[in-house]
């Protein structure tokens, strides 16, 4: 970023998780940082969530919310996520629309409590600023790869995974990560205990898992 005309040294980046667990949430976060807060969430140790234990990533949490100029965290729960989708794709829209608006509520979110945030790093989506139509969006592979898109990443698997307990106590029972065949299993105890209409509650329900129930 600092080789780009006008980059002032403060910057925010965006990452999400959940996108391909069937059960849970969907989230996302942003961060924005400057030279000052980047070097402190790098002496943190914080680098993006997958390479980070989940328990690191709960512990990481508060230490990011403070290091960092702004930090912005959205969740979609099932519930909301399944409303979301099916109004998406009544309008003949898909997942990346939603991740798209996603990613640009959570970073508008944090360039309003940081004016001096000029630019924004995403991972692979188009997303369309169109409250700050001046800060500019940077596209860039492996975006996770930046502090500030790490920071997020952390921060959106730590929301991730506290409604996931919040899920679990629901449900009384842990649940699977992922999309695997025990996702799917668990999902037809679910069913079983409460209705398979409760699933709503608790899963994404356009993803294959949920046909084979």
């Amino acid at each position: 970023l600092k080789d780009l005309p006008g980059f002032n040294g403060i910057w925010a980046g965006s990452d999400e998780s959940g996108k391909g667990d069937f059960f849970g949430p969907l989230v996302v976060a942003a961060v924005a940082c400057d030279e000052k807060s980047a070097s402190r969430l790098f002496s943190l140790g914080v680098k993006d969530c997958k390479i980070v234990s989940d328990k690191d990533v709960l512990k990481m949490k508060d230490e990011i919310c403070s290091a960092a100029l702004a930090v912005s965290v959205l969740a979609l729960t099932p519930k909301m996520y399944n409303y979301r989708y099916n109004q998406l794709k009544a309008a003949g829209q898909n997942l990346n629309h939603l991740l798209s608006s996603g990613h640009a509520a959570a970073l508008t979110g944090v360039i309003g409590k940081c004016p001096g945030c000029g630019y924004t790093l995403v991972d692979r989506f188009a997303v369309h600023n169109e409250k700050y139509p001046a800060v500019k969006v940077v596209q860039m592979p492996k975006a996770e790869a930046d502090i500030a898109v790490a920071a997020a990443s952390v921060l959106a698997r730590a929301e991730f995974l506290r409604i996931m307990a919040e899920l679990e106590a629901q449900a009384g029972i842990p649940l699977p990560k992922g999309g695997s065949d025990a996702a799917t299993s668990c999902a037809r105890i679910i069913a079983e205990k409460f209705g398979k209409e409760s699933l709503a509650n608790f899963v994404k329900l356009h993803f294959a898992n949920y046909k084979r129930i």
